[in-house]
């Protein structure tokens, strides 16, 4: 709860210190709430079983890596690097003449087999069986 702080002030305001099971999952939630309130998108965050309960480790360390990336983007963060650097942007435009000739273009995943068929195709040798190896 602390490492939400340090980044979001005041994003977690109690921390449950008993081993009841029910206020460590309550610390889970606030740890998760945290996190959102900090930036991180819902498709980052872990949900508490999966660490409570081990049911997705992954997804917990697809969180703090995502923690990472995004605390790296943020103004004024001079802290340890963790994960790689979050994209930026990539704005491109175009004049009208350019989006009119991409309409009589045929896309390269559409493919294209230029009347071609397989009909009558020998693809090479059969597979050799060798007595030898039985």
């Amino acid at each position: 709860m602390g490492l939400v702080n340090k980044f979001c002030p005041g994003a977690v305001k109690k921390i449950e210190n008993s081993t009841a099971v029910f206020k460590q999952r309550a610390n889970l939630e606030s740890f998760i709430d945290g996190l959102k309130a900090y930036g991180l998108k819902d498709q980052d965050v872990f949900q508490v079983n999966d660490l409570y309960e081990n049911k997705n480790i992954p997804q917990f360390t697809g969180c703090m890596v995502s923690l990472g990336r995004y605390a790296q983007s943020q103004p004024g963060y001079d802290g340890p690097i963790l994960g790689p650097k979050q994209s930026e942007g990539n704005v491109r435009e175009f004049t009208q003449d350019q989006m009119d000739a991409g309409k009589h273009m045929i896309g390269l995943q559409m493919g294209s087999n230029k009347g071609a068929s397989q009909a009558g195709g020998d693809f090479g040798r059969p597979r050799q069986v060798h007595s030898e190896f039985k």
